[in-house]
């Protein structure tokens, strides 16, 4: 490489690069959209934008949800390696226009990267800054190197000895090729986790003799789906920062499940919808669509989740449903099969509700349909008030709840009507006393006869009483009516 002197030349313009307005790759997307694509996992897009994603950042080693907005898209910078002032100062300021507005948008040359990390490095070159994230500065220098040599630009000479320095260090690593990332290239290194999670298995719980309702036909919402996805991963050891707290205006201390959502957020599994005023809310009463589980689960266990196959081919699945891609995901792996129809076709029904029981057949295929501790644990089979074995899926529940993931609601019996008391009944007139010597045979047709006879009111066992003249059956027959 050509060592030029340490120089600032004049006549310096961003603008003339045409960073992310020239589409020099013609697939009719902005730059950045394209490096968010690339660089980002679990990324959803509307059109060519992506709206959301997550960024495992090679300049610091974190890990960043981002998510498209006003407020938030900062989060995410598009870094050029070789810095643009840099390139003009090297070589650069002799360029025609298409060959600095090709510099300027070559994906070759840009990263995804942290926003604060990126307005840290500005315009420096390789012996004024370098990445924080020690596992990235050998991908770092190598892809400034390899860049440079693809346009023929020069370095300084204390910019060259800061290069070998770092290369030093970095025996073996090869120059990289056109097309790499750079962000891609640190993953590959270690300098951040692969995305996703793995389900961790912490134990099977006891029995504690209560009884409890699962309510598998009810939908499960958006904010028990969050502590589902929680509990799955293991309920990793997790503190919201105060930007995963503002991050959805609807969710605070007090809504139920909070923190499990909040690390949603965080991890990119979840990011809500954007609202007319600019800010973003989770809706944790609505319901879970189908077609947004299969979102939130391929981003939860990314590069864990289960093998892929064939699949089935969904009928009612095109490129233009929402989740397409995640869709797909989900029955290649085996995680959901769908519905077959009466003619015969396959649907996944993506915008009908998710049910509790259907959740739990689909954490177990997620977690790789592992051995469940049911037949050592026969109690759980008394557990549920609702469930048994004739329950779609009831086995997928008991290993949901014996693995902690689900336990229910506490089954309180109904309680059986209060008996509504009789009215008091009015005390009974005194039976005049009873002749020593009663007729032996007294009969009156009706209760005219009785009261012209003057024996109104009759009592049971008086002469002439019969039931016939005792109409209200209480044992008085022609009494007075009030």
């Amino acid at each position: 490489m050509t060592v030029v002197p340490q120089h600032n030349i004049a006549g310096y313009n961003r603008t003339e690069f045409a960073y992310n307005t020239a589409d020099t790759d013609h697939d009719g997307c902005r730059t950045r959209d394209d490096v968010l694509a690339r660089d980002l996992d679990n990324v959803e897009r509307q059109g060519c934008t992506v709206e959301s994603g997550t960024l495992h950042d090679p300049y610091t080693g974190g890990t960043i949800a981002f998510v498209r907005g006003r407020q938030t898209s900062s989060a995410v910078q598009i870094d050029h390696i070789v810095a643009l002032h840099d390139a003009w100062n090297d070589g650069a300021s002799t360029w025609s226009k298409q060959q600095l507005e090709s510099f300027g948008n070559d994906q070759f040359n840009l990263a995804a990267v942290d926003g604060p990390a990126n307005q840290q490095k500005g315009d420096q070159s390789a012996d004024e800054w370098e990445p924080s994230n020690t596992v990235a500065q050998c991908p770092y220098v190598a892809q400034q190197i390899a860049v440079k040599r693809k346009y023929s630009l020069g370095v300084t000479a204390n910019e060259r000895n800061a290069m070998k320095h770092v290369l030093n260090t970095c025996e073996g690593y090869p120059l990289p090729s056109e097309g790499t990332s750079l962000v891609r290239a640190v993953i590959a290194r270690g300098g951040s986790q692969p995305s996703g999670h793995p389900f961790v298995d912490t134990g099977t719980i006891a029995s504690n003799g209560e009884r409890y309702e699962f309510r598998g036909m009810s939908d499960v919402l958006r904010q028990d789906m969050a502590a589902f996805l929680y509990r799955w991963a293991g309920s990793p050891d997790y503190a919201p920062s105060e930007s995963d707290m503002r991050m959805f205006a609807d969710v605070s201390w007090s809504t139920p499940h909070a923190k499990e959502i909040w690390w949603l957020a965080h991890e990119g599994i979840s990011v809500g919808w954007a609202e007319p005023n600019g800010s973003r809310t989770f809706r944790g009463m609505d319901s879970v669509k189908r077609q947004d589980m299969a979102a939130f689960m391929h981003k939860l266990a990314g590069v864990y989740g289960p093998a892929s196959g064939t699949g089935v081919a969904f009928a009612d699945v095109t490129p233009a449903t929402p989740h397409y891609a995640d869709i797909l995901w989900l029955a290649k792996t085996g995680v959901s099969s769908g519905w077959t129809e009466s003619d015969g076709t396959v649907t996944f029904r993506g915008m009908d509700s998710v049910k509790r029981q259907d959740m739990a057949a689909f954490l177990y295929r997620l977690a790789g349909k592992p051995a469940s501790p049911e037949s050592s644990n026969m109690w759980i089979h008394d557990r549920y008030v609702d469930v048994n074995g004739s329950t779609p899926h009831c086995h997928d529940i008991y290993w949901l709840t014996l693995k902690g993931i689900s336990e229910g609601w506490v089954y309180t019996p109904p309680q059986p009507p209060a008996t509504p008391s009789k009215p008091s009944q009015p005390s009974r007139p005194a039976r005049p006393s009873q002749p020593s010597n009663p007729p032996a045979t007294v009969y009156y047709k009706n209760c005219t006869e009785v009261r012209e006879a003057g024996k109104a009111p009759l009592h049971r066992g008086d002469p002439g009483y019969r039931s016939a003249l005792d109409r209200d059956g209480d044992g008085i027959a022609c009494e007075t009516k009030r």
